[in-house]
């Protein structure tokens, strides 16, 4: 296992690898030592990270930014912006003190390249087009990465079971089965989820079958031209069948006088019954080529995980959807699992003996039970930093560094900061208190602020009929939900020009967040690892943790993999 880890971490004849990712300047110091200076700069620039900029002009939050970096910042022209995000755009004559801030954030950043080598990921593609079925580049990237490294672990560890968490529509769980022939149970909380798994399994079964078919058409091709010739050496010592018919047919009877059969007309519901048993048939006959020749697609179950379950909590959940299958020695495995779901697994990892090893890749940290965000680790819980719903959801939007690798990423940066510009000034009109949501507007409606406006209102008008609805259906209820009246698109267009002068600084202030984006994230992973560290104690086995980035960034910057094993 050790050579394994080693491959990932990058590890190398005379290379020292660190379980816990560290950054270079922090590489003779503890994880311990990292979060209290990543807490000190946190807590230092939280008039940054707790602001949300949709807000800019309702709290004048250009008031935040230090008078002596004002001018410096709003000098950055488009090719600069693009990169400042990356920590590399310092010019000398800038104030000391933002020179400091873009230093300090870059050096406390935990390092996302992949430590491991593009040639030696050794799964290019899938061997079933299926399989890629609603795949985009990106998803096709993470799968691809996460199966492999998680095949090896499988061969290493050797869990009885392997169990994926938070499975969705099964992209995971499917390839590890199919391409990588391991033993998975998918859970999901969402029925339309799982459904949509077993939807996809149909399809990726029946071209299994299909292909498995055709090459044994291939083997036996032989075989059946052989038969093939034998059959028309019998026909030729036989009466000719073809002048039979025609002999036996007479003004439409047959010779023995009786008439030809006249086929009934069916019932709508006789039809559906012959095509609902025609598709038994072939799932039947899908099941026995399958089941001939080995290949068994991944249990698929929908279960909720809490933090508190006990060993045999967790193994009744399992248990219940499949006894066949052996949980002593489980294996969780997670891939961009959401909000409290990551430090559910984890807790569930330490408390129960059952579950023998852990591989989970955390996602939208802001989408936790709880507010302010509650840490895992003893260490990071008593350094004082308060996450909120902004500073957790800045913690996910670190992909303006993509901009600076990005082959259009000019015209990105351009787009999304208009985007951005145009949902603050429907922000300032709705004010702090209003429930709708505009979410992000489809590109092609996005690309002045007048289309922008009227899909935006129009999803909101949308918003506002379907809540009346619901309240005159709700008889019972006392209180009123009505939403504020959405404004005019006059009263957008007059907010727009007084406005738009203002747009870089709203640029400038989202700059200067993204420096502090992989800061926060980086405390919540290392409070993850701290937390398996805390609790070694507590399990019956050794425990070795490890922090592990496999995607490159510019196609999924949520690419740290938290790995744990018991020996």
């Amino acid at each position: 296992m050790n050579d394994l880890i080693k491959s990932y971490l990058g590890g190398g004849e005379g290379k020292q690898v660190y379980e816990w990712n560290p950054p270079e300047s922090f590489k003779d110091k503890t994880p311990q030592e990292y979060s209290r200076h990543l807490a000190v700069f946190i807590k230092k620039y939280q008039w940054l990270t707790s602001a949300r900029t949709i807000d800019f002009f309702i709290d004048d939050l250009w008031q935040l930014v230090p008078e002596d970096w004002r001018d410096d910042l709003l000098e950055l022209t488009d090719e600069e912006s693009i990169q400042f995000t990356t920590g590399n755009v310092i010019k000398e004559n800038w104030n000391e003190s933002l020179k400091e801030f873009i230093n300090d954030a870059k050096r406390l950043w935990m390092p996302r390249d992949v430590l491991r080598e593009d040639k030696d990921w050794n799964v290019k593609d899938f061997s079933l087009p299926s399989l890629k079925l609603k795949m985009n580049a990106k998803k096709l990237h993470e799968i691809l990465r996460m199966s492999e490294l998680l095949d090896d672990c499988i061969k290493s560890i050797q869990p009885s079971q392997v169990v994926d968490i938070g499975s969705g529509e099964g992209y995971l769980t499917q390839v590890l089965s199919h391409q990588f022939n391991q033993s998975i149970t998918a859970v999901d909380c969402s029925q339309s989820f799982i459904q949509g798994a077993i939807k996809r399994q149909n399809v990726i079964e029946n071209e299994l079958v299909g292909r498995l078919i055709q090459e044994k058409n291939k083997t036996s091709k032989v075989s059946k031209q052989t038969n093939q010739i034998n059959q028309i050496n019998q026909n030729n010592n036989n009466v000719n069948l073809n002048q039979m018919d025609k002999e036996k047919k007479e003004d439409g009877k047959e010779k023995d006088g009786i008439p030809k059969k006249i086929k009934k007309k069916l019932t709508k519901e006789e039809q559906d019954l012959i095509v609902e048993q025609k598709r038994k048939e072939r799932l039947e006959k899908r099941q026995e080529i399958m089941n001939e020749i080995g290949v068994s697609g991944p249990q698929m179950c929908v279960a909720t995980l809490r933090p508190e379950m006990t060993t045999e909590e967790f193994l009744e959940i399992l248990t219940r959807h499949d006894q066949s299958k052996d949980y002593s020695n489980t294996m969780l495995v997670g891939l961009h699992t959401c909000g409290s779901l990551a430090s559910t697994m984890i807790t569930n990892y330490v408390r129960c003996d059952n579950i023998s090893s852990i591989v989970d890749v955390g996602c939208c940290y802001y989408r936790v039970t709880q507010h302010p965000y509650q840490y895992m680790s003893k260490q990071c819980g008593d350094l004082g930093v308060v996450m909120g719903a902004a500073d957790l959801k800045l913690s996910c939007e670190s992909s303006e560094r993509s901009y600076s690798i990005s082959q259009n990423g000019l015209d990105e940066y351009r787009y999304s900061m208009d985007v951005h510009f145009y949902r603050v000034i429907f922000e300032t009109l709705l004010g702090k208190n209003h429930n709708y949501t505009i979410r992000s507007i489809p590109r092609n409606h996005s690309q002045n602020f007048q289309s922008y406006s009227l899909y935006a209102l129009k999803r909101i008008n949308n918003q506002s009929k379907q809540e009346e609805e619901k309240e005159k259906e709700d008889t019972t209820s006392t209180t009123s939900t009505t939403n504020i009246v959405p404004p005019s698109i006059e009263e957008l267009n007059d907010t727009y020009e007084r406005f738009k002068k203002d747009k870089n600084k709203i640029s400038i202030l989202l700059l200067l967040r993204g420096l502090l984006a992989p800061v926060l994230e980086a405390f919540i992973v290392i409070d993850r690892w701290l937390y398996l560290e805390e609790t070694k104690q507590q399990s019956t086995r050794p425990m070795s943790s490890y922090i592990i980035p496999i995607f490159h960034e510019s196609l999924s910057p949520r690419n740290l993999v938290l790995l744990s094993i018991k020996q």
